[in-house]
């Protein structure tokens, strides 16, 4: 008996993107060399937080905890200029949450590319 999951079929307008860590990583070191503040960086990952917290499955994000090898998606639900106003809350939220500048680097980076490839994919 196989322990594997069946693959489900995706909801319409969902795209599976493979996380190419490769890319990510360029993308992080690329960020680091800005020589940008760390609130700088700190308004960044929340300006790409709310651009794709609208894209995961209902009630998922997979940027929550380790890298998953791939995400679904569904590029139409992408928020091309969050709010100012939202964008402020959820970054003085993340800087009180002391996230190193590496991280922060990182997490940037793979949202980043994420919404790349939404944008690749519309």
């Amino acid at each position: 008996m196989s322990s594997r999951k069946a693959s489900q079929p995706q909801p319409a307008g969902e795209i599976e993107v493979d996380i190419d860590e490769g890319k990510i990583r360029t993308g992080a070191y690329l960020l680091s060399q800005l020589k940008k503040t760390y609130n700088d960086y700190v308004w960044m990952l929340a300006e790409a937080d709310l651009k794709l917290s609208k894209v995961f499955p209902e009630g998922t994000n997979p940027l929550k905890g380790p890298t998953p090898k791939s995400i679904r998606l569904n590029p139409s639900k992408i928020i091309a200029e969050p709010l100012q106003g939202d964008i402020k809350k959820l970054a003085e939220s993340i800087a009180k949450q002391g996230i190193k500048i590496q991280d922060l680097h990182w997490f940037i980076a793979i949202r980043n590319y994420l919404i790349d490839e939404l944008k690749n994919k519309k």
